[in-house]
């Protein structure tokens, strides 16, 4: 009997020292990285997929630089999933860093309609966005999209919008981690008849630009561009603050783009948890065009998400999400949402110098589907203060 005792003791002695001894090592050397590898890419590119890890051979391993990777990589539209994990190294102290990913379709469509009622008119919106995520097999992309705005019933406020876009985008310039680059080119024809307040507005553009950008930290970014409009033709007719007009009939045929931002959402289209802030300034000859900012917040309680949101100074909302289960129906849905959004906004100032404010609300539907990619079907009603 003692010699079994004895036996049993040293078999669990010869299991528990590596383990003690591995784990005394890790406590009082730090893990170095040795190498990183992909696994399970077929057709994205290795040096694509570790341009979002910013850690290199020799560096020591960290966890949290591991986790925000994961992050960056997850939002990416080219994988389905991403995990990232250590390996042991050669020797003791070194560790391979592993990124496998599931990869999807690099081509994504998107649809959406949607149906605007401005008492006592009503506005159709319709839209469509074709990307390919994965050019040439490094994760370049290229993206189309279109949108048409005009009202369908009632004749108080003329109202029209045509945009179009297409875009290509290097994510890693020259196989840089930090620098990105993007050329595009746009076409804008939007009209807004003089409304109760006086204000009108009327614009067709063609914008043609190129940008540099260099991200910043863990998950911020900066960029400059230029847009020179060969085409650009302009009519506004604004009331500002004191209730007095302002009339502007002439664009400028190149304009600089600041943008600066941050974004720590985990789903572009289904966010349940971070933060995006960004903001740009459109400005030449010293002056500034135009400038937006939005910053929002997502929070997430069981199966809610909610979402606030403010942009540049007089916009604000909040969004209410659930969240749909897949089915086989409608296209093969992989997953969806049901939203709802309250939204307030200044549109206009009064001759008295007041504001005009609108507030709406807007329900609808976000699905992922099989056939279709991302479809969007909403209603929207609004009502104005302030008049």
């Amino acid at each position: 009997m003692r010699r079994k005792a004895v036996t049993l003791l040293l078999l669990v002695c010869a299991i528990v020292s590596p383990l003690a001894h591995a784990a005394a090592t890790t406590r009082g050397q730090q893990l170095t990285v040795e190498d990183l590898a992909c696994r399970g890419n077929d057709t994205v590119s290795c040096t694509f997929i570790l341009g979002q890890v910013y850690l290199s051979p020799g560096d020591p391993v960290d966890e949290e630089e591991i986790q925000n990777a994961k992050l960056r990589l997850s939002v990416l539209r080219n994988f389905s999933s991403v995990s990232i994990y250590l390996e042991k190294g050669s020797e003791r102290g070194k560790a391979r860093v592993i990124v496998e990913v599931v990869e999807r379709s690099p081509i994504n469509t998107e649809s959406t309609f949607g149906l605007l009622a401005f008492s006592p008119d009503i506005y159709q919106l319709t839209g469509f966005r074709l990307t390919h995520t994965n050019l040439f097999g490094t994760g370049k992309l290229f993206d189309a999209r279109a949108s048409e705005y005009w009202r369908v019933a009632g004749e108080r406020h003329e109202a029209r919008d045509t945009t179009a876009r297409i875009s290509y985008i290097d994510p890693h310039l020259a196989d840089s981690k930090r620098t990105f680059m993007a050329l595009g080119a746009g076409w804008l024809d939007t009209e807004t008849g003089r409304n109760d307040t006086g204000n009108e507005f009327r614009r067709r553009q063609l914008g043609l630009d190129v940008t540099f950008g260099r991200r910043l930290w863990d998950f911020s970014y900066f960029s400059m561009g230029y847009q020179y409009r060969p085409v650009r033709e302009l009519f506004s007719r604004q009331r500002e603050e004191d209730g007095h007009f302002v009339i502007q009939n002439r664009l400028r045929s190149g304009v600089l783009i600041y943008s600066f931002g941050w974004n720590t959402e985990d789903d572009p289209y289904f966010p349940t948890h971070g933060s995006v802030l960004n903001s740009v300034v459109i400005a030449a000859g010293g002056e500034s065009e135009n400038w937006n900012t939005v910053i929002r917040k997502t929070w997430s309680w069981g199966r809610t998400s909610m979402s606030a949101q403010i942009a540049t100074k007089t916009r604000r909302s909040f969004t209410l999400a659930r969240p749909i289960a897949p089915t086989d129906s409608f296209g093969g849905i992989q997953r969806g949402r049901w939203y709802a959004s309250i939204n307030t906004e200044i549109t206009a100032h009064t001759e008295e110098g007041g504001d005009i404010r609108r507030y709406w609300v807007e329900s609808g539907v976000l699905l992922e589907t099989k056939k279709l990619g991302i479809v969007r079907f909403y209603v929207f009603k609004n009502t104005e203060s302030g008049q």
